[in-house]
């Protein structure tokens, strides 16, 4: 388990946005799905309590060209994803 962040991650806003592209880029390659492009309504949260970063991006195509939204959310200090995440 995880404790709260109680200073700043370790991962700063930019590092933290970049990680989370590539994750998203490596789920929709698992996932059989485009990301056409990151729209202005994409958001990069910390949340402290859990000390992860989530990373949503608003605007996307899946292979049945469906619009929708895709997340990922990672650990704030180290970019990993958790655990849970990586079980198929």
């Amino acid at each position: 388990v995880r404790l709260p962040l109680t200073g700043e991650p370790k991962l700063d806003w930019y590092p933290a946005r970049n990680r989370g592209r590539e994750l998203l880029a490596e789920k929709a390659r698992k996932e059989g799905f485009t990301i056409k492009y990151e729209s202005k309504n994409s958001a990069l949260l910390l949340n402290r309590y859990t000390g992860s970063y989530t990373l949503c991006v608003g605007t996307l195509v899946k292979a049945e060209d469906n619009l929708g939204d895709a997340c990922v959310y990672f650990d704030a200090d180290t970019g990993a994803l958790p655990p849970e995440a990586l079980q198929p």
